[in-house]
């Protein structure tokens, strides 16, 4: 007879949640921590830290995309719990799996890192300091350009506007005398025309 999912994922969060507790009760009994426990002892040190509030912190990976989350402890069993809904944007292949890993998921492609456009890395930084922003910096990479624009449309908004209003009116400026010289090189056609 086949098992109901819901029976079997209420198992699991069981078993999760009585292995977290059961580590925590070892490390207060002079065992090792609850996190070299659960991400080894040289990792524990590199996703355990602690908060500006004294809040313990770790790092837990969208098993998707590879994507950080700092996630505080108490919160850790919650957040291992999720589960991928079905949905058309997410694969098949992980509808009903464990959201977040506590280790990076092996054999996902590097992340493209794409400068803020006021980075000091940016390929658009010639065309800020053009605009009189050369002593405007931000040190953000996001995922993507689209990422990046709107990371400087909401973060930056006087100097996103700045600068694409600065782009549109060299733009305009471009078609302008490109249209100036379509027209004058009509007018030498036509006078041409007219001498023959």
């Amino acid at each position: 007879m086949p098992v109901n999912k819901n029976v079997q994922a209420a198992v699991q969060d069981a078993l999760l949640e009585a292995a977290i507790d059961e580590a925590m009760m070892e490390e207060e009994d002079g065992g090792p921590s609850f996190l070299e426990k659960i991400v080894g002892e040289e990792a524990s040190t590199q996703a355990f830290v602690e908060d500006a509030k004294n809040a313990a912190v770790v790092t837990v990976y969208n098993q998707h995309d590879g994507t950080p989350s700092r996630v505080l402890v108490a919160m850790l069993k919650a957040t291992l719990k999720k589960r991928f809904p079905r949905m058309p944007q997410i694969p098949e292949k992980f509808w009903g799996k464990q959201v977040f890993r506590l280790s990076q998921p092996k054999g996902l492609p590097t992340p493209v890192k794409v400068p803020c456009m006021l980075h000091a890395d940016s390929p658009r930084r010639p065309e800020i300091e053009a605009a009189g922003l050369a002593s405007v910096f931000c040190t953000k990479f996001l995922a993507s350009e689209m990422d990046a624009d709107l990371h400087a449309r909401r973060k930056h908004p006087a100097e996103f506007r700045s600068i694409t209003e600065r782009t549109r009116l060299m733009r305009e400026t471009e078609d302008r005398d490109l249209r100036r010289q379509e027209v004058e090189a009509m007018k030498a056609l036509a006078a041409a025309s007219k001498k023959e």
